[in-house]
């Protein structure tokens, strides 16, 4: 991980082949009460783009990654990577 993240372990509750955990990247450049951005990776990937936190850092828009349960960051020992059986996630989008 780069030095301009930070990471958070988000702890889920257990599935049917054990322990399952997500982990939220965090821009170290970010400024309360700024809009924000949630970038979500695709299927069998991670968050691997720090330059783009820093596009949106660019125009005051904090950034944050998520690295989904069984990708990245966030395989656990003894579970199949980027198994997405049972996963089900919503996404809210807002438009200002």
């Amino acid at each position: 991980m780069s030095e301009s993240f930070d990471d958070v372990v988000l702890n889920l509750p257990d599935d049917y082949e054990g322990k399952v955990i997500a982990t939220l990247i965090i821009s170290k450049y970010n400024i309360s009460e700024q809009l924000s951005v949630l970038y979500v990776h695709g299927f069998f990937d991670y968050f691997f783009h720090p330059h783009l936190a820093e596009l949106f850092l660019q125009h005051k828009i904090n950034f944050f990654a998520l690295d989904l349960r069984k990708c990245g960051r966030s395989i656990c020992e003894r579970v199949p990577v980027g198994d997405r059986k049972g996963i089900v996630i919503k996404i809210i989008c807002i438009t200002m």
